[in-house]
This record gives structure tokens, C-alpha cells and sequence, in this order.
């Protein structure tokens, strides 16, 4: 749960934000952890990895026109991105339209299992959601804290819930949602700092393990919970 969704839930269905915990995504380091995958490397040069459902929102048409824009400029850029969605027949268009088809792999939907090595073979992964139809954006995106699980740093749209998890420029980039131009910036300066990924990613992992583990979040609800009910049961209440 992100703070904006916690906002809706007061607002709109009138439920006292003191009986609400919030409880941001989390990652089972015990399994996405990158100790125990084997990279599944698709491209040799820099590779940007997408992982989640292929809809609108998820911003992969700016992605695309960057990339398209970068490597004319001479960068080495290619997209890995593993999913499926209504948008993925049309975003395959668009690379082959934009003549960078070559540099980009659509592979489709795959077993949770392999997700970690997909991961794994990326230099960074990329959360680059626009602004919700909506209104705000309430997402906690799971592939935020899976990436950096997987000690990779991530170019993420600057909303809340990046904003709150993302050390920017230690742990990962940040770029204004929807501005081509800002994505553009971010990639490229992600590319110049390259060599350095691999110590952010291990940055990014430390975070993971240390706050956004499963254990932390049931340890926060619990926690949580005991206050609402400590309330509750207060005779001044």
C-alpha cells in the first residue's frame, strides 16, 4: 500500500486513517536473492530490463523513443522486457517502426521461478509508470524492490513510492514521469556511470534486506495492529 492509496481509502470510503497500517511491497530475500541465480544475459552491450504486465501505464513507448534517440547518438543501448499485456503487440510495432528492433526482446510472460535471472542479466531495470488515468498514482510497484533485490539499480518515475524506497543517484535514477526529455538525461547519465551500476546495485540490495524484507513488513503490521488495538482499548477512547 502506498500513502496516496491510504488517502483514497480515508476520502472516498471514510475510514478513520488511525485503523489503517500501511504496509508498503516487500521482497522474500530468500529466494530474490542474487546469490542464488544464474544471469540470463540476452545482450551483450548495456542492457536496460523491464519485468510486469505490458499496459499503457507502464510508460515502455517513452522508453523506446529514448532508446531510439540514444543509440543514434552512438550509445550501445538494448531492452530486455519480460511480460505480457495488451500493449505488447503494439510496443513491437514501435520497435521495428523505429528501426531498433534488433536491440529490443519482447519474451513474454515466464515462470516466476526465472524471474530472478531475467533480472539478473540486466544492467539496470526500468519502472517508468505514467500518471494514472485517475487520478494520482497509488502503485507500490513489486518490481521496485525486486530489482534491488536483485542488486540492480532502477530508472524509476519519480512517484511516491520510488521517491520513498530509491537513495537517487545511489541506489537508482529518478526522472519526472511522462518527460521523454528528463528519461533521456537519466538513461544516458545511467549509461556514462555504468561501471559504477554494480556497486548501486549492491547498495540497493543492502536496502532490501535491511527494511523491505517480508519479515520487516509483518514485523510492521504487527506492530501496527498493536497500536490500533492499544487505542482501542484506551478508556480515553
Amino acid at each position: 500500500m502506498s500513502e496516496t492509496l491510504k488517502e483514497i481509502l480515508v476520502r472516498d470510503f471514510g475510514i478513520s486513517s488511525e485503523k489503517i497500517v500501511l504496509v508498503p511491497n516487500g521482497v522474500d530475500i530468500d529466494f530474490i536473492n542474487p546469490k542464488l541465480h544464474v544471469p540470463k544475459r540476452i545482450f551483450l552491450g548495456f542492457t536496460i530490463g523491464f519485468i510486469g504486465s505490458l499496459y499503457a501505464w507502464a510508460g515502455l513507448d517513452l522508453l523506446l523513443e529514448t532508446i531510439f534517440e540514444l543509440r543514434a547518438e552512438g550509445l550501445d543501448i538494448s531492452l530486455v522486457v519480460v511480460g505480457d499485456g495488451a500493449m505488447k503487440s503494439a510496443w513491437e510495432k514501435q520497435s521495428q517502426e523505429l528501426g531498433i528492433s534488433p536491440y529490443v526482446a519482447f519474451i513474454g510472460r515466464v515462470s516466476w521461478q526465472e524471474i530472478p535471472q531475467y533480472i539478473a542479466g540486466f544492467d539496470v531495470g526500468y519502472s517508468g509508470q505514467v500518471q494514472l488515468q485517475m487520478g494520482k498514482m497509488y502503485l507500490s510497484p513489486m518490481k521496485l524492490y525486486e530489482y534491488m533485490a536483485m542488486a540492480k539499480p532502477v530508472i524509476a518515475s519519480a512517484f511516491e513510492d520510488a521517491k520513498r524506497l530509491i537513495c537517487d543517484r545511489k541506489t537508482g535514477f529518478l526522472f519526472k514521469p511522462g518527460d521523454k526529455n528528463d528519461l533521456k538525461r537519466t538513461l544516458l547519465e545511467a549509461y556514462q556511470k555504468r561501471e559504477a551500476l554494480p556497486e548501486m546495485g549492491q547498495l540497493a540490495c543492502i536496502e532490501i534486506v535491511n527494511h523491505h524484507s517480508w519479515a520487516a513488513r509483518v514485523q510492521n503490521l504487527v506492530e501496527g495492529a498493536e497500536q490500533i488495538l492499544k487505542k482501542q482499548r484506551s478508556p480515553t477512547q
